[in-house]
């Protein structure tokens, strides 16, 4: 399970069997999980073929491939602007390099997994009622 999730040979911040994980409502994952078989084919496969094959699984729509496709490239995008800087980041903060590297990939990647749940999760799966009211814990978990 540790390779699953730890692998970025095709994507720099996420693997694709984390984005495959979470595509769908929770209850149908449950019923018919994915293998690890299947999730090693989605980290070896680009975002595009991924997003592909869960639409034409009926796991995700169109609308929604067409946001995170957006949202990966922006985060990815911004991920290799920074990369290029590490050693300089480094040294000014007086960190090792492999250390910021692992830092940065750690950030973003978490931050993008919060904007592919706020695109898949439905609404009524991430609000909770308190006693102050209803909070939407996805919104709140990036404020």
């Amino acid at each position: 399970m540790n390779e699953l999730v730890s692998d970025f040979k095709t994507h720099p911040l996420l693997p694709g069997s984390l984005l495959a994980s979470i595509s769908d409502d929770p209850k149908a994952r449950r019923l018919a999980p994915f293998n690890d078989g299947v999730l090693l084919k989605f980290n070896k496969q680009t975002t595009i073929e991924n997003l592909g094959d869960l639409q034409d699984a009926g796991l995700i729509s169109a609308e929604q491939a067409t946001k995170i496709l957006a949202t990966d490239a922006q985060f990815v995008r911004y991920y290799r602007d920074l990369t290029l800087n590490i050693s300089e980041v480094s040294d000014v903060t007086g960190c090792d390099e492999l250390s910021t590297q692992r830092l940065a990939r750690a950030l973003f990647s978490a931050r993008l997994m919060s904007e592919y749940l706020k695109i898949l999760t439905s609404p009524h799966l991430s609000y909770e009622k308190t006693s102050t009211g209803t909070v939407d814990l996805l919104e709140a978990s990036s404020a």
